[in-house]
């Protein structure tokens, strides 16, 4: 993960009070490049990762092996703070994800995702987009607007951030 990133995710992370977070999911997480191993979760003690693939658990993070689109295994509101970086691309049926995503979110709780961008197509240009890649699997790119209106539909306190280039995309909000 880009350190930039990893950075944005901390700052966003920080405003929304770490101090009461219990339960924290991380969507796509890879201890390698965990959202989960911030600082700003050092005393949260329930660190979530969940990966398609089987990924062995450390003594602070909990790794499970399950599809995103579906998380029955959670109950609603199970989690204060849900992450997803760099996985929604990859995710052929994305929207079943961010539907589960808000279901086991909490009310009032934090969500953070990152994708890959397209921008400046409201003024009639276009941006070059993040190469393909992870092969087979890789199918979308996002537009402001859809992170917006899509992703956070009917969520609070939405921030968004364009960086890096070709752009990422960083929105967040709360569960209202």
């Amino acid at each position: 993960m880009h350190p930039e990133i990893f950075k944005k995710f901390e700052d966003l992370i920080s405003i929304y009070k770490p101090e009461i977070m219990e339960n924290v999911l991380e969507i796509g997480a890879d201890l390698n490049f965990s959202l989960l191993t911030s600082k700003v979760f050092k005393g949260v003690f329930n660190r979530v990762g969940l990966n398609l693939k089987p990924i062995q658990s450390n003594s602070t993070i909990q790794m499970v092996c399950g599809d995103s689109n579906d998380m029955d295994m959670y109950e609603e509101g199970s989690f204060d703070v849900v992450l997803s970086n760099a996985t929604l691309e990859h995710d052929k049926y994305f929207w079943k994800s961010i539907s589960e995503m808000r279901r086991v979110l909490s009310i009032g709780g934090l969500m953070v995702i990152g994708v890959p961008g397209y921008v400046g197509a409201e003024s009639g240009n276009s941006t070059p987009t993040y190469m393909v890649h992870d092969l087979p699997g890789d199918y979308y790119r996002y537009s402001v607007q859809s992170c917006k209106e899509v992703f956070f539909e009917e969520f609070s306190n939405i921030d968004q951030t364009i960086m890096l280039h070709p752009p990422r995309i960083i929105t967040s909000g709360i569960k209202v």
